[in-house]
């Protein structure tokens, strides 16, 4: 019923003079990850299959008026991934439904597939004037290399940011300056309880030189709340080591990026760093308030040498991670679409969270039954990464990742900080522009860290096979 009222909207605004220019994607993966938990029991391994599909419709009112939506088909179900575009298992689930009786759900005899909802991630109004545009609405966010605010606008990209938001951009010869005002959170109008932000994103993009120097500062402000339900619960206990703190007031907190970048005929870089600082709201006992102070560094250097088909990068990146023994809580995790690795930091590992990124996941559930929500964080990594343009349709790509940990797990432990080596090896092939296939294989031997110290946890190696496909238009 939603898509059919969304559908007669968008064509009854097509026939009163309004044109619509359409976008979209349409993919499909599988995934086999041996023993994400790196216990060779056997018996915790993964696989699984998703497809997903995403359309992007323009509706242009007039010359600079547009309304940009997207409508996303086949999402996820689980209330843990609802505001991701993972998409849908292949061959759906209702998530323990069973049949009750008349009326029930019988998984075994139905002859079709589980119904799911069109949803709308994004409706917002763009104007756009001589020296700059407007924005309105829900729109998609992204900043520098998407280390921290990242759209998720790539082929196979799980995740993505949007906000509530008001803003303008003004543009003057390679600057651009947008204040903008968002509300990612508001209960309702009568209990005042929300998340309220102020950013201001300012650029300088010079693409004739293949200089870009950018910085986003942001300020939020969250009501005070209660830990069991509220605008600032969800991360409660993962800030207090797993335990329910107390409260002590609204959340509030500064974070500030920047992004520095130069291009040159045959080497390139990008440097990105985040620093943020603030007040939680909660506390670990009275007069004893949960700080944030973290920050997190992305640096990608491309070596482009001329007449070769092979080409080169270096990527480096550090997260603070939570030291147990402080009031603080310093950690700071990447966004989810930005993957360095196959496996580590994509996929849970071992039987801890060793990345201590309970702040952004659901800790409940086990390492063979979830999706890639894992993200960097309390870690430094190195990796080496290659492309070798074997035939005109044909890529061969490959990286090898060295990790470690910034912080134990808890302040007791005796733990070493190895992480392990990953090698992940990529074949792509693209028949089309627009159509693209990649298959890819990672290996991981698993460091010492996984061990915990004197707890002695399973720490085997594993494997991970995928194989995706997806179309644009």
């Amino acid at each position: 019923m939603k898509f059919l009222f969304s559908l007669v909207l968008l064509v009854s605004l097509q026939v009163s003079a309004a044109s619509v220019d359409w976008s979209g994607i349409y993919r499909f993966e599988l995934h086999d990850i041996s023993q994400p938990s790196l216990d060779d029991s056997g018996k915790n391994a993964k696989s699984y299959g998703i497809h997903f599909m995403s359309v992007r419709p323009q509706i242009i009112v007039s010359d600079g008026i547009s309304l940009m939506t997207r409508l996303d088909f086949l999402s996820n179900k689980s209330p843990d991934y609802a505001n991701s575009q993972i998409g849908q298992t292949w061959g759906g689930s209702d998530y323990g439904k069973s049949f009750t009786g008349s009326g029930g759900v019988n998984n075994t005899t139905r002859s079709q597939q589980i119904n799911t909802n069109v949803k709308i991630r994004e409706l917002y109004l763009k104007v756009e004037e001589e020296y700059g545009s407007f924005l309105l609405g829900r729109t998609p966010f992204e900043f520098g290399l998407g280390m921290t605010h990242n759209a998720g606008t790539g082929m196979f990209d799980h995740w993505f940011d949007t906000r509530d938001l008001l803003a303008y951009k003004f543009n003057v010869g390679n600057i651009s300056f947008m204040p903008m005002i968002s509300r990612s959170y508001d209960r309702g109008p009568g209990t005042g309880d929300m998340n309220q932000e102020q950013l201001i994103e300012i650029v300088y993009d010079n693409k004739d030189a293949g200089a870009k120097i950018g910085v986003l500062i942001e300020r939020k402000n969250a009501s005070e709340s209660v830990v069991s339900d509220g605008v600032n619960s969800s991360w409660a206990a993962a800030l207090n080591n797993g335990t329910a703190p107390l409260v002590s007031g609204g959340f509030q907190y500064e974070r500030t990026s920047f992004l520095l970048g130069r291009k040159w005929d045959t080497f390139s870089f990008q440097v990105e760093a985040g620093f943020e600082k603030g007040n939680t709201g909660y506390a670990k006992a009275v007069g004893d308030p949960i700080d944030l102070n973290g920050y997190g560094i992305a640096a990608e250097l491309d070596f482009t040498p001329k007449n070769t088909k092979w080409s080169h990068s270096v990527w480096w990146g550090i997260a603070s991670g939570d030291n147990p023994s402080s009031t603080k809580f310093e950690g700071y995790q990447f966004d989810r679409n930005y993957d360095v690795a196959m496996l580590l930091f994509n996929h849970r590992l071992g039987q801890l969270d060793f990345n201590r990124t309970d702040v952004i996941k659901n800790n409940l559930l086990s390492s063979d039954n979830t999706y890639d929500d894992e993200a960097i964080s309390n870690a430094t990594y190195l990796s080496y990464r290659f492309n070798y343009d074997w035939k005109e349709k044909w890529k061969w790509s490959g990286a090898l990742i060295y990790a470690q940990l910034m912080d134990k797990v808890t302040s007791a432990s005796d733990m070493k900080k190895d992480l392990g080596l990953e090698l992940d090896i990529r074949l792509t092939y693209k028949p089309r522009e627009n159509i693209e296939w990649v298959n890819e294989i990672g290996v991981l031997a698993p460091g010492q860290a996984f061990k915990n110290g004197s707890a002695n946890l399973e720490n085997q190696g594993t494997y991970g096979f995928s194989s995706k496909a997806a179309i644009s238009f």
